[in-house]
Parts: structure tokens; C-alpha cells; sequence
């Protein structure tokens, strides 16, 4: 049986992988844990969709077409919100799509 990881798992391989790199985190947060939540969250686009966006890859079946491609999509068009998205984007969305597909295995 393949593990599906659920949202706090996706959650805390984000915030390790992806936020503890990202220069838009809240500043003075970078002893917090993983399980922790920072401000930051509330606006980072990246964050605010990760709900969807692993649920996106959790239904992702390889037989009906491209993951990687389907999930890049995804997190492009959370890149087209505003300067705020693009930046954020520009800078995780690769990382963050690593980080999906390594949990999901897509």
C-alpha cells in the first residue's frame, strides 16, 4: 500500500524544504519547528493553496497523463496572483514541486 501523507506531513516538508530558504518567511522565525506555523503563511500564496495543491497530487494518477506537468501547471497559476504570487513562485516553485512529487510519488 503507498502512503498518502496527510496535510500537516505535506505541511512540515514544506516549511523544511521550501520555507527554510525562502527569503519572503517572517524574519526572526528561523528556529521555529517544522510543526510550527509562521505569519507568513497567511499571505504566501504558495502556502495559502497547498491544501489544493496536494490534493492535486494526491489524485494524480500517471497512467491518464503527466503529473510533474499537471503540478507545475498548478503551481504556475498560483504565480499569476499578483507580484506577491510571481515572486514567490519564481523563487519555490520548483522546490515545492519536488517536494510534492517526492511525497505523492508521482
Amino acid at each position: 500500500m503507498i502512503h498518502s501523507p496527510d496535510q500537516k506531513e505535506v505541511e512540515r516538508n514544506i516549511r523544511a524544504q521550501v520555507c527554510a530558504s525562502c527569503p519572503f518567511r517572517t524574519p526572526g522565525t528561523d528556529a521555529n519547528s517544522t510543526d510550527e506555523p509562521r505569519p507568513c503563511e497567511r499571505v504566501c500564496p504558495l502556502f495559502t493553496q497547498l491544501p489544493d495543491l496536494a490534493e492535486a497530487a494526491r489524485q494524480l494518477d500517471p497512467i491518464v497523463g503527466n503529473p510533474r506537468r499537471t503540478l507545475a501547471r498548478l503551481i504556475l497559476k498560483i504565480g499569476r496572483h499578483g507580484k506577491r504570487g510571481a515572486a514567490t513562485i519564481a523563487r519555490n516553485g520548483r522546490k515545492a514541486l519536488r517536494v510534492l512529487e517526492n511525497l505523492f510519488q508521482t
